[in-house]
């Protein structure tokens, strides 16, 4: 059997992280390590991470000052000795089988990584790869510029091989999609990867987890979006990617409308409204999008509507407000 890294970065996990490590521990795979990162966690995540190690000679504890998750996983592949590297994180769970699948998927169709379905522990969804099967390095990367390959590291196995310094390069203050940018940076590499559909890992929507902490700004979606781009232009003639990209940025600036928490400046008003103005896909035609900026009086603000129009979106009107 080939060695298998499972690297868990933590930050303040302690509540969770009893069931993560359990987790890994019981799988049917029985050729791996487990490398905790405590990351200058302010909890009890390093004692608990110490007590497991004292139980189990598989278990590797590091720990630094808090430098983020990104970090944090690049500490534990430099401490890593094992062929495939696999990626949890502290609130999250595997299922028992999880890395022998991934292993087994791996070794049958001579891939580099392997990428399953996750779903999430309190909604429930599922999700999985709009694009199943074996694929290429052009098709594999095609696939992260058309969106049908989610660019989570979780529910995934790596060769060792792929990672570079440049897998992790990204600035401290890229905390959301972050792993999407490694993907991308790790695909550039890939000669072949495969997506299933098995369930792999269980994805925990923890209100305090950094999705939730973090607000997304608009100069924030932008310069992720620059970056998503930018390493996707070095394999491929982004020219005729960037509208398609472009519409899902708009999309995100819109999401980031529904947030009750970020102050918006009469400058970050009149980008959003440009961009929406260029792309009337990514706000016409959506009531759920209406009733949201409705409510929280976008729309009189950003296109300075008037009740009227407002009462015509309302009752389903046919009013365009984009005239």
């Amino acid at each position: 059997m080939n060695l298998v890294s499972v690297i868990v970065p933590v930050y303040n996990a302690e509540k969770w992280l009893p069931r993560c490590i359990e987790s890994i521990l019981h799988q049917t795979y029985e050729d791996f390590e487990i490398i905790l990162v405590n990351d200058g966690s302010k909890d009890n995540s390093l004692q608990v991470c110490q007590q497991y190690q004292q139980k189990d000679k598989r278990i590797k504890v590091l720990s630094q000052p808090n430098q983020g998750v990104t970090a944090a996983r690049k500490a534990g592949l430099s401490y890593s000795r094992g062929k495939w590297i696999v990626f949890a994180d502290a609130d999250d769970y595997l299922e028992n089988s999880s890395i022998t699948i991934l292993v087994d998927a791996a070794v049958a169709n001579q891939c580099d990584l392997v990428k399953g379905s996750f779903v999430g522990t309190g909604s429930g969804r599922l999700w999985v790869h709009k694009k199943l099967g074996v694929m290429n390095h052009s098709e594999y990367l095609h696939s992260y510029a058309e969106f049908k390959t989610y660019g989570v590291v979780y529910a995934s196995i790596y060769s060792k091989h792929l990672f570079q310094d440049s897998t992790f390069s990204f600035g401290r203050d890229i905390k959301i999609g972050e792993d999407v940018l490694m993907n991308i940076d790790i695909a550039l590499r890939t000669e072949k990867a495969v997506n299933i559909d098995n369930i792999i890992y269980n994805y925990f929507d923890n209100e305090e987890s950094v999705m939730r902490t973090k607000l997304k700004h608009p100069s924030y979606i932008h310069r992720f979006y620059d970056l998503f781009l930018g390493l996707l232009g070095r394999s491929l003639p982004v020219e005729s990617l960037i509208t398609s990209i472009n519409h899902i940025e708009n999309i995100e600036l819109l999401n980031a409308f529904f947030s009750p928490y970020i102050e918006y400046t009469e400058t970050d008003f009149r980008f959003i409204k440009s961009r929406i103005l260029k792309d009337r896909n990514a706000f016409h035609g959506k009531p759920f999008f209406y009733s949201i900026l409705i409510q929280s009086n976008i729309l009189t603000r950003l296109f300075k509507l008037s009740s009227k129009a407002v009462a015509g979106i309302l009752f389903n009107k046919n009013v365009d407000i984009l005239k």
